[in-house]
């Protein structure tokens, strides 16, 4: 419960400060890709830029699309990254000044993750995921337009 609280908490706070600030949450597209490796849920960030928030939800399917969300991990930074940079969801969020892990991450069809990150320049993203008909698997890396590919962000 508490897990789904804090998810919804953010994405409150997150809304709250898109109205309050002007700047635009860009839904659905972001540079960040997806794919699964090992047990963990892995993030390419495709853009060279510090990242000061990240959040990752995931949505079971058939779950309700408000309040169904769980929190898997999210980290404060500043963070460093470079184009390519993989994060990996496995609790070592290094670099990173504070983290949360949950480790509940389901690669299996029908699920849908919305990764929330938002870089030093101000610029916030919010793409959600759809896994493939064949679900999330190693070394294939998933878009927020469906697109699989081999390597990330390219």
């Amino acid at each position: 419960m508490v897990t789904r609280l804090v998810g919804v908490t953010s994405c409150a706070l997150v809304a709250l400060t898109v109205m309050l600030t002007g700047c635009g949450l860009v839904e659905n597209y972001g540079p960040v890709e997806l794919s699964k490796a090992g047990n963990s849920l892995a993030v390419a960030v495709c853009d060279a830029q510090p990242i000061d928030f990240i959040e990752v939800l995931q949505l079971a399917p058939g779950a309700d699309r408000i309040d169904g969300w769980e929190l898997l991990w999210s980290g404060d930074g500043p963070r460093a990254t470079n184009a390519g940079d993989q994060l990996l969801a496995n609790g070592d969020l290094q670099g990173f000044t504070s983290t949360f892990f949950n480790n509940v991450f389901e690669p299996s069809v029908g699920y849908q993750y919305q990764v929330t990150i938002e870089f030093e320049d101000g610029a916030m993203y919010g793409p959600v995921f759809t896994a493939p008909a064949s679900g999330l698997s190693d070394g294939n890396w998933v878009t927020s337009t469906g697109r699989i590919a081999r390597t990330p962000c390219r």
